[in-house]
C-alpha cells in the first residue's frame, strides 16, 4: 500500500518495486543466519535489544527517506535486525520459560505481532483510506506513528529483559545464572530452590 504511493511519486519501475519488497526478505536471511551466532557469542538480551534498537531505527528512517536508494538501505536494515533478533528471542523463550505453561509465551508474542499488523492497518485506514497519497507525507506519518508502540515498550524491556541463565551458567557465569532464576522464580511468587 505505500509501495502504491512510492510507485507514482518516486516514479519506481517494476524492477524497484520488486527491489523494495525482496530487500527486507533478503535482510531477514542473513540477519537469521548471523543472529543464532551473535546471541551464542554476546548473549541473547544484548542482541535481542541490538534488534529491537535496529527495527526501531530503520522503520523511522524510512519515513525521512527521499529516493529508492536510501529505503532499500533502511528496508534492509529492517530486515536484517528482525531476522537477527528471531533466532535469540526464541532461544530465549525456550531457555527461560517455565515447563508447565511456558508455551503459551510465544503464543502471547504472536499475539503482539497481530495487534501490530491490525494497528498498523488502521492507521492505513486513517492516513490513506483509498491506498494513494498525493501529498507524499502520508506514507511518512504512518511509518513514524508505526513505531511508537515500540518505542515506548523499550525501556521496560530495556529494564526488565533478563539474560538467558543457561548461557550465563554455560559461560562461566555463574552467580548471574543464579540470580537471574532468583528474579525469574521471584516474579513468578515462587520461592527459589536453587542454593
Amino acid at each position: 500500500s505505500i509501495l502504491k504511493s512510492l510507485e507514482s511519486s518516486w516514479g519506481l519501475t517494476p524492477m524497484l518495486q520488486a527491489a523494495l519488497v525482496s530487500t527486507v526478505f533478503v535482510g531477514v536471511l542473513i540477519g537469521g543466519l548471523l543472529g543464532g551466532h551473535f546471541a551464542d557469542t554476546l548473549g541473547r538480551r544484548p542482541v535481542i535489544l541490538a534488534a529491537y534498537i535496529g527495527i526501531l531505527s530503520a522503520s523511522f528512517g524510512s519515513s525521512f527517506c527521499t529516493g529508492y536508494r536510501s529505503m532499500i538501505l533502511c528496508r534492509f536494515i529492517l530486515g536484517l535486525s528482525f531476522g537477527g533478533g528471531i533466532p535469540p528471542m526464541l532461544t530465549l523463550f525456550a531457555e527461560s520459560s517455565p515447563k508447565v505453561g511456558g508455551d503459551q509465551l510465544l503464543n502471547v508474542s504472536c499475539f503482539g505481532w497481530a495487534l501490530g499488523e491490525i494497528y498498523a492497518g488502521l492507521l492505513l485506514l486513517w492516513y490513506m483510506p483509498n491506498l494513494m497519497d498525493a501529498t507524499d507525507s502520508a506514507w511518512r506519518w504512518i511509518l513514524r506513528l508505526s513505531v511508537l508502540p515500540n518505542a515506548v515498550a523499550i525501556v521496560p524491556m530495556y529494564l526488565f529483559l533478563q539474560e538467558s541463565p543457561l548461557y550465563l551458567y554455560v559461560n562461566g557465569r555463574v552467580p548471574e545464572a543464579m540470580e537471574v532464576v532468583r528474579c525469574i522464580t521471584a516474579f513468578n511468587g515462587q520461592a527459589c530452590s536453587v542454593a
